[in-house]
């Protein structure tokens, strides 16, 4: 039984938010939402999913607050039956991006997150004594897939077949136990409650290699278990992972595009994205005034998967025939563009020149909880070249890797962006997730200026 306050998407002058409540019956006739003094009234618009078996409910609103005022912090409070029952914060966008001489637009990168291992309840402290004693403090997390593990443990799936409703009922269950991980001032509660979320997903908001047969996940043999588990794993997403509909927000001239490379994402390897996606996309990079800021699930610099890794592991993206369209939509920018991504389980910093004065840089951050010693551990280069296979319309360019910077840890970036001139000013420091009463050190790794 628990209540939830998450924030979602932000702007300079609103707030996307979203409460739940879990299989609890307590009443809503006065429930109400406190923002610096401000209220929000909650009696109604609440909607219920419950799961077929009738075992689990969760009683939910999705709510946008305006008329807030520019980068500004508000402290939110959900209270009903007289009783606070969860609480939160978020700060507002900046109208334009800060200069050298003021704070920098500063947002917080992470991906990865296995709620079911132990050390995964340091995320939400490491996160909270950041926010207070350093002066990194994150205006927005940007959060690049796999927020939950749906199909963990591995070794479950792979003895287990399920009916409709127990998997329902399973996957239900671990987005709760995810959203509610919470002791003393950390868990992965109190990493979500405070800040605004821009959520995306990758292939464990659903299985391994989603939407493909894996050949670890039982369920997925079948087609009737892949469309049972897509259907669930759709259904939950839009409840506790909602997105704007809007993919895209600007600070001044830094333009974000918070792309989904997974939902839409096709059996027979054409396409990751929908066309009217990747034509969102086109007009978006079409149209930068400064440097841009693409958001997806899976590095873009990367090799084609080969049979074994795409049997056992997932397909990369240009294993995807999309992916050429992507590739020379990219090429024909005229600013600089930041390809921000996780899902790989180390942290990487990557570019290429795609000419003169305009770059793609590359920014892996991976993961915060890393789901088995297994899969994680070691670290890669980005392919010598960008794309590895050529591409008609399109040139190869040299990629480079930092190799200063080979992040195998359980850890988050920050990314620091001020305007300087005519160009966008970029540091990026690397945060470990810091245990036994630890205080986390964020250590700068790079730091660049873009067109």
């Amino acid at each position: 039984m628990s209540f939830l306050l998450v924030p979602n998407e932000v702007a300079s002058d609103s707030a996307n938010l979203w409460i739940g409540v879990v299989n609890e019956g307590v009443g809503l006739s006065d429930a109400s939402l406190m923002y610096n003094g401000n209220s929000f009234d909650l009696t109604q618009g609440w909607q219920t999913y419950r799961t077929r078996s009738g075992f689990n409910a969760v009683r939910y609103q999705h709510i946008k607050l305006q008329n807030l005022s520019p980068r500004t912090d508000y402290i939110l409070e959900f209270s009903t039956g007289g009783k606070s029952r969860a609480s939160g914060r978020i700060r507002t966008l900046p109208e334009e991006l800060p200069t050298i001489f003021e704070r920098p637009f500063n947002v917080l990168l992470a991906s990865c997150f296995a709620s079911s291992r132990s050390e995964s309840i340091l995320l939400g402290s490491s996160y909270l004594n950041l926010q207070k004693y350093h002066n990194d403090k994150t205006d927005i997390k940007i959060l690049c897939g796999d927020q939950v593990y749906l199909d963990d443990p591995a070794v479950y799936f792979l003895k287990n077949t399920h009916s409709y409703n127990d998997l329902e009922d399973l996957l239900f269950a671990n987005y709760v136990r995810t959203w509610t991980q919470n002791q003393f001032l950390t868990g992965f509660q109190q990493f979500l409650q405070n800040g605004a979320n821009f959520f995306s997903s990758d292939d464990h908001e659903f299985w391994n290699n989603a939407p493909n047969r894996a050949t670890l996940i039982r369920d997925s043999w079948r087609r009737k278990g892949r469309e049972n588990w897509l259907e669930i794993a759709k259904n939950l997403l839009g409840i506790f992972q909602p997105r704007s509909s809007k993919p895209t927000f600007n600070v001044g001239t830094l333009s974000f595009f918070n792309a989904d490379t997974r939902i839409d994402r096709d059996a027979d390897r054409d396409k990751f994205m929908t066309t009217v996606d990747l034509l969102s996309i086109e007009h978006w990079v079409q149209t930068l005034k400064g440097v841009g800021v693409l958001i997806i699930g899976q590095p873009l610099f990367a090799e084609k998967a080969g049979f074994f890794g795409g049997r056992f592991g997932d397909w990369n993206l240009p294993n995807y025939e999309q992916y050429k369209d992507l590739v020379r939509i990219l090429n024909r920018t005229n600013h600089s563009i930041l390809v921000l991504t996780g899902d790989v389980h180390y942290g990487r910093i990557s570019h290429c020149q795609v000419r003169p004065n305009i770059f793609i840089y590359e920014i892996i951050s991976s993961p915060t909880a890393l789901v088995n010693p297994l899969v994680g551990g070691s670290w890669s280069e980005a392919p010598g070249l960008f794309p590895v296979n050529s591409i008609p319309g399109t040139v190869q360019k040299r990629v480079k890797s930092d190799f200063k910077y080979k992040e195998t840890k359980n850890h988050f970036l920050t990314l620091s962006f001020q305007k300087e001139g005519g160009k966008t000013r970029i540091v990026l420091k690397v945060c470990e997730i810091a245990g036994n009463g630890q205080m986390p050190k964020p250590v700068k790794v790079d730091e660049f200026t873009l067109f």
